[in-house]
């Protein structure tokens, strides 16, 4: 297969490392189905390409199978959270798209992947195990995820199309839900399906499909050469309403996408017997969707924030980064408390705020110990990031602070970077990093 490898080994490579290194475990959900439905032949081969596609991530790092379905990266010389936190997204973006084994079709699965930072003297046993714990909180998270899922996508249709109907809604929900052709609800009569424009034969296919759902009160798959069509029951056993129905034409669904959908179908029940508008159910998304990309105790954008930013920005723009780390907030934290604390984390963010443009995305990184945000300014060369950079440390020295933070508060360093076109985040974020640790050894020397 692909060469499996011991924990303990692994332990003893990363013992060795002369630097950090970048810890990211690998879980890939659909495996058992290749294996189950193709042989192991097949899952092997499966299993072959994923770990090349975990190899092409990092180039300079070490990704090798520690299971049937399980792989560890190792990157070694990465020393920065955010950068990791990047690195572990990629890994299940990447492994997301189809894989071209040499089936009929291309073969979906999907991963749970979760990192941590080890550096030299650290135990490696308690990394690899924190790490394997964060994988297995994940994949919970990802079983439980069906609702909150559907929940997003019904508020993307909404927003489309303020006036858009409930079962309209759900029924696009569905399609993009299942990645399907056509969605279908149908609800004491009423069908609603996605697109509009829907071939008359797919809806009269995926109609049957939800009748008998509804009617048998079961997980209906109907297929022939060309679709396949799965439904399923709207509500509970004891209370069903209707079914849903998604149907696909050329490819099958996977186990994965019939249990989404059988979920889809058991949660949205309650809602659509009730007749809801939705209105409360999307203020209530919205709102805790703001929540996820916020830092709670500035408002600022958190990490997630940050992340969604760059890749929405793209690698082409020219963009320098500053980080920043200010001194001072453990010495509040142990004096005054961690009241005290967060106003002095506020006041540093509001001080940053003050010395940004309107295009320039401030946001906190928790850091070691919460003391650390990041500035990122489109549009700037190096010259001018290492300008803003002093001018930035200049007025974070001078902040006015009340009078029970002063005499604790000692200023900030920031360090900076440009960003090379095309260049990865896990690449310049380092680099910024790098720059703010030469920074704050600077200070500490100027300081005695």
């Amino acid at each position: 297969m692909t060469g499996l490898l011991s924990l303990s080994s692994l332990e003893a490579r990363l013992a060795a490392q002369p630097e950090p290194c970048g810890v990211v475990f690998v879980d890939l959900d659909g495996t058992k189905d290749v294996n189950d439905r193709h042989g192991h032949e097949v899952g092997d081969r499966l299993l072959q390409r994923a770990a090349v596609r975990l190899s092409e991530i990092v180039p300079s790092g070490f990704a090798a199978p520690i299971g049937s379905d399980e792989f560890v990266l190792l990157v070694p010389g990465l020393d920065d959270p955010l950068a990791l936190e990047w690195i572990v997204t990629r890994v299940g973006d990447t492994l997301a798209v189809p894989f071209d084994i040499g089936l009929d079709q291309p073969v979906e699965v999907s991963a749970t992947a979760a990192g941590a930072l080890w550096r030299p003297g650290d135990d490696p046993r308690s990394v690899f195990g924190a790490v394997e714990e964060r994988v297995t909180v994940g994949k919970v998270y990802r079983r439980e995820d069906g609702f909150g899922k559907l929940a997003d996508l019904v508020a993307g249709v909404l927003d489309r199309a303020p006036d858009v109907e409930l079962l309209d809604a759900a029924a696009g929900a569905m399609m993009r839900l299942a990645e399907a052709d056509l969605g279908l609800v149908l609800v004491a009569g009423e069908v609603a399906f996605a697109p509009d424009l829907a071939a008359a034969g797919a809806v009269e296919i995926a109609s049957r499909a939800a009748t008998e759902a509804a009617k048998e009160g079961r997980f209906v798959d109907i297929n022939d050469a060309q679709w396949e069509a799965v439904a399923a029951p709207l509500g509970a056993p004891d209370a069903l309403v209707g079914a849903v129905s998604v149907l696909r034409h050329g490819w099958r669904f996977s186990r994965r996408d019939r249990v989404l959908v059988a979920q889809a179908g058991r949660l949205l029940g309650p809602s659509i017997s009730a007749r809801r508008t939705l209105e409360d159910a999307l203020e209530q998304i919205a709102e805790l969707s703001e929540q996820a990309l916020r830092d709670e105790t500035t408002g600022l954008p958190n990490r997630r924030a940050l992340l969604r930013w760059l890749d929405e920005l793209g690698k082409e723009p020219a963009l320098a980064v500053l980080l920043v780390d200010f001194d001072g907030l453990r010495a509040v934290n142990n004096v005054l408390g961690h009241q005290a604390g967060d106003t002095l984390i506020r006041r540093v963010a509001a001080g940053i705020r003050e010395s940004t443009r309107q295009d320039d995305l401030v946001a906190r990184l928790h850091g070691s110990g919460g003391d650390e945000f990041v500035v990122c300014c489109p549009g700037l060369g190096v010259g001018e990031a290492m300008a803003r950079a002093v001018e930035l440390e200049q007025h974070l020295v001078e902040l006015r602070m009340p009078r029970a933070l002063r005499h604790l508060y000692r200023g900030a360093s920031v360090g900076s970077t440009v960003r090379e076109p095309g260049e990865e985040p896990s690449a310049f974020l380092e680099r910024a990093a790098s720059s703010l640790r030469q920074r704050k050894a600077v200070r500490r020397t100027e300081q005695g």
